[in-house]
């Protein structure tokens, strides 16, 4: 592969002859392309933290620009097509960088599956107007360019940004470079294999399953339940920025409120942490790199279809502008997004993709409390936005945390104005914790919060996971005991990189690294090999369910 060294070389020789070719100057040109992109992203979104990782990105375009030109080079007829698909190609990145600094993704462990989601249901076919500039500029600049004087300037220029490169690798923003870097060092300093990677079982797309006749509740002590799913908060912010808060939320609900401070997400992705919540079935393997191979566990018994047997009116709400990835959804009775909301103009809206374009889910209230209002049963599962992108902090100042504490404020108040308050149980738990870091055992706990008039008021420290969850909300809708703790929980750590793993309710811990077969990081006396083949037994489940 060229290195970044090869542009200071390449020119070095081409100033020999005192000129840079043109299919260098199309490079430039592109790269030109490339500052107007990143420029427009901090500006546009007014968050000052962005200028510098889109300048280091923009340096490390033009290595890559400037190694692609000289490969272009030698196909003198179509060298300038080259150019053009990698000028498009990086045109892609500019406008989700923040996203790409949340979570950086080495795009060597991506596959096709996922790059068609990513392209189809985050991005958005109508955001890659970026790439058809991208090969506007490099046709016209191919046919235009001409040579330049190899000035001693333009070898300083590239001189230093090489160098500035250089020093800046180990830490990236850019994609393809990151992803190289992060290659290299896995492969360098990685661990050594100790089991052997899970092999994926292709699911026939016919399942076995058969909906059975949902169980009959009988007598409930809440009308209307409230799912509010908080969007990747871990429990030690959600402990340090909301039950600490001396006049928030928790201080007006204290006598009937039950925490649960060792309660475990089952994976790092909201979709599959979303499924294990309402089904008690967890996903074994990364999440939405191909999400035809286990949508059928939606079809599995599930909380959304108990509920509307018993007779609550379910409705899963987000405020995301487009969102396919809904958990159970041939079993609401309604699902609704931005688009079903009357939001009017009072509202923040936020996201540069498709995906992310959302409003405030405080805009969702009035339709929880409304449907609740017009049904003698209801259930509602509202997935939160707020903290899904750091744009909104960025552009409230605002944490997740707190905003969440503003938003259940309101949601109670509101129901207390239409004495549906004591009637009503209110479920908060978030998806899941930060992505970046899927072998920290810590970054699984996250918060499980429950409010009712009838919840007797205590922390629970017994080790539950989203799969406990549709078994807590029947008992507590029962008024029965919960079920006793498990033992331990096994754990999905990430999108683009396979990490699995688990922790024990004595705090031992094992993650292992699906690609490379090595330990990441643990504690105890976990079985590797034990887990490994444990893992490959569910997939293997997964595809005959």
């Amino acid at each position: 592969m060229a290195t970044p060294l090869m542009p200071v070389v390449a020119l070095s020789r081409y100033r020999a002859v005192n000129e840079v070719p043109a299919v260098v100057v199309t490079a430039l040109a592109l790269w030109g392309w490339q500052f107007v992109l990143h420029i427009w992203q901090p500006v546009s979104s007014g968050d000052s933290r962005l200028w510098l990782p889109h300048a280091v990105a923009w340096l490390h375009d033009a290595i890559v620009l400037l190694c692609t030109a000289l490969i272009a080079g030698r196909f003198k007829r179509w060298g300038w097509s080259l150019l053009a698909l990698a000028g498009a190609v990086l045109a892609i990145y500019p406008q989700l960088l923040r996203q790409h600094l949340v979570m950086q993704t080495n795009l060597f462990a991506s596959d096709a599956a996922a790059a068609r989601t990513f392209l189809l249901d985050y991005l958005g076919l109508e955001r890659l107007w970026p790439m058809l500039g991208a090969v506007f500029i490099a046709r016209i600049a191919a046919k235009y360019a001409r040579p330049l004087r190899a000035s001693k300037t333009i070898v300083i220029g590239v001189g230093i940004v090489t160098m500035v490169a250089l020093l800046t690798l180990p830490r990236s923003p850019h994609p393809l470079i990151g992803s190289v870097w992060q290659q290299a060092t896995d492969s360098l300093y990685g661990n050594a294999r100790v089991v052997p990677s899970m092999q994926p079982v292709a699911f026939s797309g016919q399942s076995s399953i058969a909906k059975t006749t949902p169980k009959l509740l009988g007598e409930v002590v809440y009308r209307h339940i409230f799912l509010i799913v908080l969007e990747g908060i871990p429990a030690s912010d959600f402990e340090y920025d909301f039950l600490k808060r001396q006049d928030g939320f928790i201080a007006t609900a204290q006598n009937q409120v039950a925490y649960f401070a060792n309660y475990r997400s089952t994976n790092l992705d909201s979709y599959t942490s979303l499924i294990a919540m309402l089904t008690g079935h967890q996903v074994p393997y990364r999440a939405y790199a191909d999400p035809s191979s286990y949508e059928h566990i939606n079809l599995r018994d599930n909380l959304t279809r108990t509920l509307r047997a018993n007779g609550y009116y379910s409705t899963f709400l987000s405020t995301y502008h487009h969102q396919p990835f809904v958990p159970t959804r041939d079993d609401w009775n309604a699902v609704l997004d931005r688009n079903d909301l009357d939001i009017g103009g009072q509202w923040l809206t936020l996201g540069n993709s498709r995906m992310e374009q959302a409003v405030e889910d405080k805009a969702a209230i009035a339709s929880l409390v409304d449907t609740a209002a017009r049904n003698e049963r209801s259930f509602t599962l509202h997935e939160m936005v707020y903290g899904h992108s750091p744009e909104w902090q960025a552009k409230t100042g605002k944490t997740p945390s707190v905003y969440a504490d503003e938003y259940l404020t309101e949601l109670s108040q509101r129901l207390n104005e239409n004495s549906l308050l004591d009637d009503s149980l209110i479920v908060v738990v978030s998806d899941h914790g930060e992505r970046a870091k899927m072998a920290d055992p810590e970054n699984y706990r996250v918060p499980l919060l429950v409010i009712g008039k009838r919840i007797e008021s205590r922390t629970n420290s017994s080790l539950y996971s989203h799969l406990d969850l549709p078994a807590m909300i029947e008992c507590w809708l029962k008024n029965q005991p919960l079920p006793e703790e498990r033992k331990h929980v096994d754990v999905v750590g990430s999108t683009e990189r396979w990490v699995y793993g688990r922790l024990t309710n004595s705090r031992e811990y094992l993650f292992i690294d699906n690609a490379r077969g090595s330990i990441i990081s643990g504690s105890g006396s976990i079985n590797p090999k034990a887990l490994q083949l444990d893992f490959q037994a569910k997939l293997e489940g997964l595809a005959e369910i």
